[in-house]
């Protein structure tokens, strides 16, 4: 199951994830799963970590799993980063490393979305925010799983849990992914132009346009929507009111 998870691509995994909102840009391929391997620490030692403090003994957590695996003579150090598996742990999610923890103590349970926004902050994506300072607010991009994101049930090898959205503009450009042919951008602050903006994460529509349209600090008139193209030619959205998010 891990192996399909985490290494095969075509298997419905986080690989299939990773490529298919990325543009077939972000490979997983090369990855490994190593284990279960046995740590020197044991339930004694993790009951007396259950109030560590968050996040910065997660790190610890992570450490163990380097260690169980510097043990077994596995040379991580090809790898960008780590993700540990642990059977029992009092906190899973991302580190300050890019390491990631994940406690999987039912075998019933694919933690699908949880997984995904963790492996986010792994490849260095913050958590999304809404206008102006609501962290994990934005309900279209996995950094804000899962306060605010539409969640979907997954069944994967015989687990379910929660699959969600795919990446908003700022974090697919964050990663880079996005064809700069396919980037609109205001030549000057002021323009009056129509563009059509192509959905982000359903490739399968088609390239009729562009997937992301960036204004210039300096613009005055800024973007508003309507329907399925962005206008810059008001102040003002549809209902009256200036838009808090000019960019998805």
């Amino acid at each position: 199951m891990y192996e399909a998870l985490f290494t095969r691509s075509g298997a419905g995994g986080v690989v299939d994830y990773w490529q298919q909102v990325t543009y077939g840009t972000l490979d997983l391929t090369g990855s490994r799963v190593f284990g279960w391997l046995p740590m020197s620490h044991g339930t004694a030692e993790i009951a007396e970590i259950a109030d560590l403090t968050f996040p910065g003994d997660r790190a610890r957590l992570a450490a163990w799993g380097r260690e169980a695996a510097h043990v077994a003579g596995i040379d991580l150090t090809p790898y960008r980063s780590v993700l540990v598996v642990q059977n029992r742990g009092p906190d899973h999610g991302a580190t300050a490393s890019g390491d990631v923890v994940i406690v999987h103590t039912d075998p019933g349970l694919c933690e699908f979305g949880f997984i995904c926004h963790e492996m986010g902050r792994g490849f260095g994506l913050p958590h999304s925010y809404a206008h102006p300072d609501i962290g994990y607010g934005d309900g279209w991009d996995l950094m804000s799983f899962a306060s605010t994101t539409f969640q979907c049930p997954i069944a994967f090898r015989g687990a379910s849990g929660a699959a969600t959205v795919g990446l908003n503009a700022h974090n697919l450009l964050r990663l880079d992914v996005i064809d700069p042919s396919r980037r609109w951008t205001l030549a000057h602050p002021d323009v009056s132009a129509t563009v059509v903006l192509d959905p982000l994460n359903q490739p399968a529509i088609g390239s009729r346009g562009a997937l992301v349209l960036e204004l210039l600090p300096s613009a005055t008139r800024p973007a508003r929507p309507d329907g399925s193209t962005w206008t810059s030619s008001s102040t003002n959205g549809p209902d009256g009111t200036r838009p808090s998010r000019p960019m998805r």
